[in-house]
């Protein structure tokens, strides 16, 4: 009861006659065999009816001979995915997203008005009667950023060039560009080139440019501008004409333009190499840290780099002096000032660098005559006190020595330490006395260069300013007389400690008030100040 019986069917209603074995053949197939086939299996226990097969008679399968290809395209541009095949007959269904496409039955599948949805991948399926076949998949791409097609490319000119960058881009909406210099904006470049006329080393640098449509951007590849240019001066070696007193620091400084790194040749009256510095700086200094009268001469600096050297054409001088010492000499007695001053190697003078000298008394009364280095004041009387200074000269500037202080002390008959034509003058003898009651000695006034006959003239701090806030200077006053030096000292208690010197003065120039700061006040404390006159 359980051995099966066969019987196979036609089109679903056709019972084939004879055909009851599993197997069903069909001899020398015409078009009229054509159709659905299926079988039904049953014995006691019950029937089955296989599913449907389908045979077609003379149709050549289908074949895919030419693949969908990918492609990229910007919003609203249109593009085509076609598929080539061979066989008869074909059918075509194409397929987005793992659904099929609705009316996308032919060959090409054409998509107009694109939008960034109907990005995604794309394939057809081919069937005839006899086959069915799929197409591999074609990514549709929907840019929503502009496409650059040519970058800016990188440069190196001369400085002086006209420089022009460029880009190409390509989008379905409106190109807008703004250009950048590393990360700095340039507001007013916003086109597809960027000219720059006359490029100079400020302009160097990696510039790029964004791209923007209606739908994003797109930034360029950087491109960098290198600007060569040869090293130039921007100032040259400073200060020109410098005057430094033997042992005190000094320096020379040059600034330069041009590519970097630039080395600073040094060089001592054109021909001596004194140091040669390779730095990445438009600026360097040749220092000093304590003149000597070897180092006086005339300087110059050479600049290089990788493209080419200058030599400045305008020199930098230093003069290198010692200090006039101040002179005190009896009445009858010889006096001395001389001005040592070396302004090149000794015995190699130049011309435009040998000095001229003119000495003057007070600051306004030129000595006629007076005009080597060493000024002699032979038997010295009491109207050659006074101030002295010297002016040196030479083609290249003058130099002016601070001035220094000629004392003529007269007769002292009575040895009171008070000159006898001091006491005349003023008619006083006692140098204890304290003849305008001013509280100093007769004795005091000489040695201050006040009158003793005048109360209000006195050696005496005449008024403290007191700081107006916190972090503000205590201000100090006094009276001084020309030709005078004096010290300012300090101390916190009159009954201990030592007295801190606060600074020297002087020798002053004019008689006139002094003022000096006391730096910045500091709190709960208490000082008492005095002037003096250092060695008296």
């Amino acid at each position: 009861n359980l051995v099966l019986r066969h019987q196979w069917w036609k089109d679903g209603t056709n019972l084939l006659a004879g055909a009851t074995n599993a197997t069903l053949t069909i001899t020398n197939a015409q078009a009229a065999d054509a159709g659905i086939y299926s079988v039904r299996a049953s014995n006691d226990v019950g029937t089955v009816v296989t599913q449907s097969v389908r045979l077609a008679v003379g149709t050549e399968p289908v074949e895919i001979v030419a693949q969908p290809q990918s492609a990229t395209v910007f919003p609203a541009q249109e593009t085509n995915l076609t598929v080539g095949v061979t066989g008869e007959a074909p059918v075509f269904q194409w397929w987005f997203a793992g659904n099929p496409l609705p009316g996308a039955n032919e060959p090409s599948l054409t998509l107009s008005q694109i939008q960034p949805s109907q990005a995604g991948d794309y394939w057809v399926v081919v069937t005839n009667a006899v086959s069915s076949v799929t197409s591999e998949v074609a990514r549709l791409t929907v840019r929503l950023q502009p496409l650059i097609t040519a970058q800016p490319q990188s440069l190196s000119v001369w400085a002086g060039t006209n420089v022009e960058f460029a880009v190409t881009a390509v989008s379905s909406t409106p190109l807008r560009y703004q250009w950048w210099l590393g990360t700095n904006q340039l507001p007013a470049e916003t086109n597809a080139t960027l000219v720059i006329t006359n490029a100079q080393e400020i302009h160097a640098g990696s510039y790029w440019v964004e791209v923007q449509d209606d739908y994003g951007s797109t930034p360029s590849a950087e491109a960098l501008l290198e600007v060569k240019a040869k090293p130039a001066f921007v100032s040259l070696p400073f200060p020109a004409n410098q005057v430094v007193y033997a042992g005190e620091p000094a320096a020379l400084t040059a600034q330069a333009s041009g590519t970097l790194p630039i080395t600073y040749r040094w060089r001592k009256n054109g021909l001596t190499i004194l140091t040669s510095a390779t730095v990445m700086a438009h600026e360097h200094a040749f220092e000093w840290a304590a003149v000597a009268h070897t180092n006086a001469g005339r300087y110059d600096v050479v600049l290089t780099n990788q493209y080419g050297t200058t030599s400045s054409n305008v020199f930098a001088y230093l003069t290198v002096m010692e200090r006039l010492t101040n002179e005190t000499v009896r009445a009858g007695s010889n006096a001395v000032f001389t001005l040592v001053a070396t302004t090149h190697a000794p015995g190699t003078v130049p011309a435009n660098m040998v000095l001229n000298y003119q000495w003057w008394k007070d600051a306004t009364n030129l000595l006629a005559g007076a005009t080597n280095a060493t000024l002699a004041i032979t038997n010295a009387r009491t109207s050659d006190a006074g101030l002295y200074t010297i002016i040196a000269t030479n083609e290249v500037g003058t130099v002016v020595s601070q001035a220094v202080t000629l004392v003529v002390e007269t007769n002292d008959a009575d040895n009171d330490g008070m000159p006898d034509d001091w006491e005349a003058l003023h008619g006083v003898d006692d140098p204890n006395a304290d003849a305008d009651g001013d509280g100093m000695t007769n004795l005091q006034e000489y040695l201050a260069g006040t009158n003793p006959q005048q109360a209000g003239s006195r050696l005496a701090l005449s008024g403290l300013v007191y700081p107006p806030g916190a972090g503000q200077p205590l201000v100090i006053q006094f009276d001084g007389v020309a030709g005078r030096s004096y010290a300012v000292r300090w101390r916190e208690s009159l009954a201990s400690g030592q007295w801190q010197v606060l600074t020297n003065i002087g020798p002053l120039s004019s008689d006139g008030p002094v003022v000096v700061n006391d730096g910045v006040a500091g709190a709960n404390r208490q000082k008492y100040f005095q002037v003096i006159i250092p060695g008296n």
